[in-house]
């Protein structure tokens, strides 16, 4: 149902807000009073081509607005959906022209396409006139009506639902083999790089440990030369060593303990400063004797970063994210192995989804000619008895040419209509008159 109706700028309408009450709503005035510019504004609001004529003189540009609500409407809030634009039981059209001609559309405050706006439009509103009935000539509704007349919502739900599975199995098919000779050629690519990092040992990779342990061999006579001269200075000198000021010092402030008791503290701290620089003494002689200069380890080591970093700079990523950048390298080709596997399950499942969309859509198929059969009985009858004594209509429903799988089945559905004797049944679209149509 139609809500509100927003136009600016359009020809002579500066601005226009309208809103709709539930019913019947009828709007009269004298000619020239704007009845027909109303209308326009639907068509534009729902994809009638629109130049900058329709922009009023002055304005940069025109805007119409509506706004509908779509809770008794499930075809245009199927639409939504299939199209990620649903928000709610309201649906909000937009279209902007301007002064250039060129012009915009927006369907719930995102831009759509004129094709996309004018199918949404045709769910929406139904405008009648002579020559006019847009709705009822279009295929896709002469097919709702008779599917509404067999009951058959259903088995179209089912369908539908079955296509939408095939659809989804079809792209994922087409995603993962296509371009086979790409994959190949990936595959080859991942095969060599992840054969060379794993020969190169990056799996087992710790960067920053290798680092350390370079510096260590590279820097080990220096190591050696400040450690001892530190120890001899600390503790092995029995003359200047830090222990031999140390010692020296207690006994004086010892002796001047007995003179003066202030200094008597002062000692115990002294004895403890002995304490801590005699451990740090051992443990640095103890690293000191843990030093021992290896050429052949330190070219090991220099062999390694160098591998490393040719590795780094050759995949593009920091030295530290080699064993990383593997992993997602296996990952990839593990994924590239089984796209093959994936794919045959998918056909499998595919196979079937398409086995049960035929046998879904035969059965449509057969309910669709039954009824078809009785209602063009029908409706024949009934226009006979509104002045068209020789009418006849013929709804006929024929496979699709395609015979690919659609959300409404594989059938052609379509009104044949003869309106006076001798003259062949023809679409209803191209030989129905308005009246005729109106019957």
């Amino acid at each position: 149902m139609l809500l509100h109706i927003d136009i600016r700028d359009l020809a002579v309408v500066e601005s226009l807000s309208l809103s709709l009450d539930a019913g019947l709503t009828v709007l009269t005035g004298e000619t020239g009073a704007g009845k027909s510019i109303l209308l326009t504004a639907l068509g534009l609001a729902l994809g009638d081509r629109a130049d900058a004529a329709f922009v009023r003189p002055g304005a940069e540009r025109a805007e119409i607005s509506l706004t509908f609500d779509l809770s008794d409407s499930p075809a245009a809030r199927d639409w939504l959906e299939a199209h990620e634009l649903a928000e709610g039981e309201e649906g909000l059209v937009r279209r902007v022209i301007a002064a250039d001609g060129r012009s915009r559309a927006f369907v719930n405050g995102r831009p759509v396409t004129l094709q996309s706006l004018q199918e949404f439009g045709q769910g929406l509103v139904e405008i009648h006139g002579q020559h006019a009935h847009v709705l009822l000539t279009k295929p896709q509704e002469q097919r709702r009506l008779l599917d509404a007349a067999a009951g058959a919502e259903d088995q179209v739900a089912e369908g539908e639902s079955l296509y939408r599975r095939w659809r989804t199995l079809s792209e994922e098919i087409r995603r993962r083999t296509g371009h086979a000779a790409d994959r190949e050629a990936r595959a080859e690519l991942l095969h060599f790089q992840v054969d060379e990092l794993e020969q190169a040992g990056m799996a087992q990779l710790d960067y920053g440990r290798l680092v350390e342990e370079h510096a260590r061999q590279a820097h080990v006579d220096r190591i050696l030369e400040v450690g001892q001269a530190e120890l001899e200075g600390l503790y092995e000198d029995e003359t200047h060593s830090v222990n031999a000021r140390l010692a020296h010092a207690v006994h004086a402030l010892t002796e001047l303990g007995k003179l003066a008791p202030e200094f008597a503290g002062m000692v115990q701290l002294l004895r403890e400063a002995q304490v801590q620089v005699k451990e740090v003494a051992l443990d640095l002689r103890h690293a000191l004797e843990r030093q021992e200069s290896d050429p052949a380890a330190l070219q090991g080591l220099e062999q390694r970063l160098a591998d490393v970093h040719r590795l780094a700079r050759k995949h593009q990523v920091r030295p530290e994210a080699l064993p990383e950048h593997l992993q997602t390298l296996q990952a990839e080709l593990a994924a590239l192995h089984g796209g093959a596997e994936s794919a045959e399950q998918l056909q499998r499942e595919l196979d079937d989804i398409t086995q049960r969309y035929a046998e879904a859509s035969q059965a449509l198929s057969e309910q669709r000619q039954r009824t078809a059969r009785l209602l063009e009985q029908r409706i024949s009858a009934i226009v006979r008895e509104l002045g068209m004594p020789q009418g006849q209509v013929i709804i006929e429903v024929r496979p699709e040419a395609a015979a690919k799988p659609a959300p409404t089945g594989l059938d052609v559905v379509e009104f044949m209509v003869s309106a006076n004797p001798g003259m062949p049944l023809r679409p209803l679209a191209r030989v129905a008159s308005g009246g005729e149509l109106s019957r």
